[in-house]
Formats: C-alpha cells, sequence, structure tokens
C-alpha cells in the first residue's frame, strides 16, 4: 500500500472530490454526539526536547507520566469516546493525552515511554508534514491500539479564515484530510483537532458532518466557549513549569478526589 505512487493517491482524492454533492451536504442536520464531557481533563503536549514554549524537557514529560501513574486512567481520544458511548464507569479520573503537529520527538521519545507506562494517547497528523516521508504512514499503521492517529487538517491553516472565505474547500479541507490519512495508515480516523484551537459553532456542524466523531480544540481562541458543542477544549502543556502547570490543572479539575 505505501508503495503506491504518489499521483495516483492525488487522482484517486480528486475524484472523490467530484462526486461530493456539496449543496446536499450543506443542509444536513447531523444529531449532535451525546457526549458528556464534564469529568474529562485532556491534556495538549507539542515537541520533546525541542525548542520553543510549546516543547517540554523528557525530564519533564517522565514527571508528569509519574504524577499520572496511580491515580488517574489515561486514554487516547477515540478509547475515551467509547467508553462514554458505551456508558462504561471510571474508577480513576480519566485523562486523554494529545500530542499536536506529529513532531519527530513523537515517535522517538514519547511513543517509547508511553508504552512503558501503559498509556494510551492520539496523535494529531497534518499530512503536507509528511509528505515526502512516506515511511512515517507505515509506522502509525503499526502503532498499538491504544494509539490513535487524528487529523489536524492537510497543511495546519487557518481554517476560521478558510471557513468564512469557502466553506467548499473548507468542507474539502476537513472530510479529504480524514479520508485520505485513513488510506495510508489503514485504520478509522474519528478525531480532530482545529488548528491554532480556533472554531465556530458552524464550523463544529460541519466536522460533524465531515464523519469526525469527537473533536477538540485548545484552551484559548475559544470563539464560542460556552457553546454546548461536539468539540473539547484541551490544556496547552508548555513552558515555564509544565510540571507544575500540570500539577495545578490536575488538582483544580478532577472529580475523582
Amino acid at each position: 500500500m505505501f508503495s503506491l505512487n504518489r499521483t495516483f493517491i492525488n487522482i484517486f482524492f480528486i475524484f472523490v472530490v467530484t462526486i461530493i454533492n456539496y449543496d446536499s451536504i450543506f443542509s444536513v442536520n447531523s444529531p449532535k454526539n451525546n457526549i458528556d464531557g464534564r469529568n474529562i481533563i485532556i491534556l495538549c503536549f507539542h515537541d520533546i526536547n525541542g525548542d520553543g514554549k510549546y516543547s517540554i524537557s523528557e525530564e519533564e514529560f517522565i514527571e508528569i507520566l509519574d504524577m499520572l501513574k496511580t491515580k488517574y486512567e489515561v486514554y487516547s481520544l477515540k478509547d475515551w469516546y467509547f467508553k462514554i458511548q458505551n456508558h462504561e464507569k471510571f474508577k480513576k479520573q480519566p485523562i486523554v493525552l494529545t500530542f499536536d503537529d506529529g513532531y519527530a520527538s513523537i515517535f522517538s521519545i514519547a511513543i517509547p515511554l508511553l508504552k512503558k507506562y501503559k498509556f494510551g494517547a492520539t496523535f494529531f497528523i497534518y499530512l503536507e508534514k509528511y509528505e515526502n516521508q512516506p515511511w512515517i504512514f507505515k509506522e502509525m499503521a503499526s502503532l498499538p491500539d491504544n494509539f490513535e492517529i487524528g487529523s489536524h487538517s492537510f497543511s495546519h491553516s487557518d481554517m476560521e479564515k478558510l471557513f468564512k472565505s469557502n466553506k467548499k474547500k473548507f468542507y474539502k479541507e476537513i472530510f479529504l484530510s480524514r479520508k485520505k490519512l485513513e488510506f495510508l495508515i489503514g485504520k478509522t480516523v474519528v478525531s480532530w483537532a482545529w488548528p491554532y484551537g480556533a472554531y465556530t459553532k458552524d464550523m463544529i456542524q460541519m466536522a460533524d458532518e465531515a464523519g469526525y466523531k469527537i473533536q477538540v480544540n485548545t484552551d484559548y481562541k475559544n470563539t464560542e466557549k460556552e457553546a454546548e458543542t461536539t468539540s473539547f477544549s484541551r490544556y496547552t502543556v508548555q513552558n515555564p513549569d509544565p510540571v507544575d502547570q500540570t500539577r495545578e490543572i490536575l488538582l483544580k479539575n478532577s472529580s475523582y478526589q
């Protein structure tokens, strides 16, 4: 599968676009996903041992994992979602770990450590990042079931701006990024992370219609945070003091004290 010519893949997806009836899509009122997110804490990480405020050290990451290993149940978004849908009970406070943008450190540092701790996690990938590295999709395909791959768009573009300027292109971006990612990794993609954390109620509805079961944003730039939607806020773990920051998040938000 992974040796297929890229031109063939692109032609395939252009064909898919041509058969989509956008007028009928936009008229659909899809039902809201019945998810109770009140008791969930979703953490968002980016890089490890890299540069900038969104990168934390490996030692800090290990401290955070140690913090979680006794008092919390740690899941991917997909596994947490299906437990909620099946009305399963949690013995401990559920935590979801997510990682945005697909940095190399996710594969070299985060995943080996998460395997050691037996934690689940979701990794949000934007496809253009690995356009010239097709081998990475084979690695994604081989991840254990408690690790989930989610879509973060094609190019990490400003989705709010795209939505305002061209709704058909917006829909292509969210729908086709999911379908192409599914094609490349051979797994169903059910989760979506809004680039830059920005969303509106109408954008969320369109992502519902594109087939995503659950969506996440971030804890900033939420344009309609008060709205009851299928998009959930995350706490972005960043510098300075990411360990203390995480500890404070857990203490303030845990419902299982």
